[in-house]
């Protein structure tokens, strides 16, 4: 598709992705709906500009319906009308929609008087549309005798959040004369949806964002970088040196402008709001409700609770984040309580403990940059700067990684230890405008005035995301398919509709837990869901009917799963909350065991069969035994597999009891590109720009090669 056609098709679309297009999607008026018949508690009072005449007075619509929808950063409400038996939309030359409040106060007043107007592209908040005043071009639906009508404005305009509306509506003649008494439409309570500020939009797996390439965020043309500098495994919440970097933020942390770790969480209190600075440097403004508590921004599924001056941030998965009453960070657990305590000296971070009770020393200079970590097995990670910048970090393995800058101060180069680097260049709005990777390959981002961005690949496909306040409406291919999706009034996707015009719709509670996902109609299955009080999964109902329950031990974990035929098993964990031992429905137990680190040593199944295995300090496994040779007596070397690893921590090589050697070779980009046994047969992977696998080659040289289209889409092996 051509940029010129891409254009055309994101235009058509823009209006079909507004909230007037909610509307025009919305159900048709059924047999069972009644009009609301007028009464004193239903004002009605024609509107005195309404001109009259002698001739015939033609007849109020049918009826008028009414509905509110969810769209980012506005109120919305709308609905359908239906003319008169015998009469269509030909037969009139305007419609006049009155929007009232309960009051029978006019909060909005429109005509529409041009019967050749057409809604395509047009910015105007308040729509009175008949469907066939314009062309039916099979994207939009054509009804000779029913038309649809939508208000919409920000949070300060005339429809208020929670406020009940009704419209009327009055049609008037091609000869002039207007219908005398209008149309009522029931009552609906508009609402506000926020939409998602840009200092809260990052990197994630929600529907309502897109990332491409590096990543770039699509909405905001943020340059996201994220790292691990050492990692302890163990139970509990585990210590992970992250860091991350988003072009767009100016606040400075342990790591300088722009970076962030997950102790460099904070809460921001006044009198009104606490905003949260997460670790990937988002922040999450929750507002205080005259009781004290707080309320989350929509698109978030973060709690905020107050107790006795300690402040906790709680997410889904029941992990917590706890803050001292100044909003420092004081620990970090898992959803059983267990993991990390922070301590300070001088009001700098000096050491983290984890729940094993090892300790990680951390060294703040006065200028409060991070310039070392030592960690409990004695090797370090160090961090360099440039004029207050991040410019190296070495890892506990000694190898650097340098990062570059321009003179705005957004990362412009991240050049690993093996001399792979990405380049990123800025527009004069601070978004990422091109990007090259490790291969030299060049991904482009542009953004037109509606919000939508549009990324165009090394191959040349162009790849548009549309937006309403920084939340993704639509994603359109190379080859024009399309995926969009709706949302509620607290920004849960609640359809999502494929390339094939297949929709998912999903329901959910107050907390925002899903409670029903119903499959495209082709399909027809119907998920469902029940919480308990403390919001696990209570049991799950698949797509067939039938239903899987849990319970839950003390500290939030798994104690049964009981299947649809009633077999029960049953879980139990160490202190740590490691998963300990794992028993069927016919009572045969699987153990495992663990190490002061927290890294699973052990497995031991019903027959007492154990496999055993040893790490190294970063966590990667070293040896794997079999039961074999963890009999008494046995020559454990015989039956072990040994494995090594690059300076990037990727597998190198393995070694099976027998000394036989798998080697595995990688590009710059960290991508497979060689696999040789033992005989020295190897299998040799190129890739495409995007990362696919473009050909393989087996030891006998026989080539295998793939084509993918323009969406990356496999279309071809040969």
């Amino acid at each position: 598709m051509t940029s010129a056609a891409r254009r055309a098709q994101v235009a058509k679309e823009r209006l079909r992705l507004s909230p007037a297009g909610a509307f025009m999607r919305a159900r048709r008026h059924s047999a069972s709906d009644k009009p609301v018949p007028r009464s004193a508690e239903r004002p009605s009072h024609a509107p005195a500009v309404v001109p009259r005449s002698s001739a015939a007075v033609p007849p109020d619509p049918a009826w008028v319906s009414a509905s509110a929808v969810a769209y980012p950063g506005t109120v919305d409400i709308g609905g359908h009308l239906q003319f008169a038996a015998g009469t269509s939309a030909a037969s009139y030359s305007e419609v006049l929609l009155l929007v009232r409040d309960s009051s029978g106060t006019t909060v909005v007043a429109r005509e529409v008087t041009r019967a050749s107007d057409d809604p395509a592209g047009k910015s105007d908040p308040v729509l009175a549309w008949c469907y066939d005043w314009w062309p039916n071009d099979g994207g939009h639906p054509e009804f000779k005798n029913e038309c649809f009508w939508a208000a919409s404005n920000g949070a300060d305009g005339p429809l208020r959040d929670g406020q009940q509306y009704f419209a009327q509506i009055y049609l008037r003649s091609t000869d002039g004369t207007w219908s005398a008494n209008g149309t009522d439409s029931p009552y609906v309570t508009a609402f506000y949806t926020p939409d998602i500020p840009g200092s809260q939009v990052g990197i994630c797996t929600c529907y309502a964002q897109s990332d491409r390439a590096d990543p770039v965020n699509t909405a905001t043309g943020t340059y996201f970088e994220k790292a691990t500098d050492a990692r302890l495994v163990g139970a509990g919440r585990p210590l992970s040196l992250d860091r991350y970097y988003r072009s767009d933020s100016t606040d400075v942390g342990l790591l300088g402008r722009g970076w962030s770790t997950p102790f460099d969480s904070k809460l921001t209190l006044t009198s009104n709001t606490a905003t949260l600075l997460t670790a990937d440097g988002s922040k999450v403004a929750f507002g205080k409700r005259s009781d004290g508590t707080y309320v989350a921004p929509a698109g978030t599924f973060l709690k905020l609770t107050v107790s006795g001056g300690t402040y906790t941030v709680t997410d889904q998965d029941h992990s917590a984040s706890v803050f001292d009453s100044g909003g420092r960070l004081t620990a970090l657990r898992d959803a059983s309580g267990n993991g990390l305590t922070l301590t300070y000296t001088s009001g700098r971070l000096a050491s983290v403990t984890d729940a094993a009770g090892r300790s990680t020393a951390f060294t703040v200079g006065s200028d409060g940059l991070l310039s070392k970590v030592a960690l409990p097995d004695d090797t370090t990670v160090g961090y360099g700067y440039t004029s207050g910048q991040l410019t190296s970090v070495t890892d506990p393995a000694g190898k650097t990684t340098t990062y570059g800058y321009d003179s705005a101060q957004h990362l412009t180069t991240v050049t690993d230890p093996t001399g792979a680097k990405i380049v990123n260049t800025y527009d004069a709005n601070g978004r990422v405008n091109s990007q090259t990777d490790p291969n030299g390959k060049k991904t482009t981002f542009t953004w037109d005035g509606n919000s939508t961005s549009n990324t165009t690949d090394a191959d040349g496909g162009v790849w548009s995301d549309q937006y309403a306040g920084n939340v993704l409406m639509a994603s359109i291919d190379p080859y024009g398919n399309e995926v969009s999706y709706d949302y509620d009034k607290s920004l849960h996707p609640v359809d999502i509709t494929d390339r094939l015009g297949n929709t998912t719709t999903m329901t959910y509670d107050s907390a925002g837990n899903m409670l029903t996902r119903t499959a495209p109609s082709s399909v027809g299955n119907k998920e469902s869901w029940t919480y308990d009080a403390k919001g696990n999964v209570a049991t799950h109902t698949d797509g067939r009917g039938d239903t899987t329950g849990y319970t839950y031990n003390s500290t939030g974990q798994v104690a049964t799963a009981t299947d649809p035929a009633g077999g029960k098993v049953s879980y139990t964990y160490t202190s740590l909350g490691a998963l300990a031992s794992v028993t069927t429905p016919r009572g045969k137990v699987t153990s495992y065991g663990y190490d002061a680190a927290g890294n699973r040593t052990s497995v031991t199944t019903p027959l007492g069969e154990k496999t055993t295995f040893t790490y190294d300090p970063s966590g990667r496994i070293l040896t794997k035994t079999d039961p074999r040779g963890n009999v008494s007596g046995a020559d454990a070397a015989a039956y072990t597999t040994t494995y090594a690893y690059d300076p990037r921590g990727l597998l190198s090589s393995m070694t099976d009891p027998l000394g036989n050697v798998t080697s595995y070779g990688y590009n710059a980009a960290g991508q497979l590109t060689s696999v040789k046994d033992a005989q020295g047969h190897t299998t040799s992977y190129t890739y495409d720009p995007a990362g696919n696998v473009l050909t393989s080659t087996d030891p006998a040289g026989k080539v295998t090669t793939n084509t993918y289209d323009a969406a990356g889409h496999l279309t071809s092996p040969r």
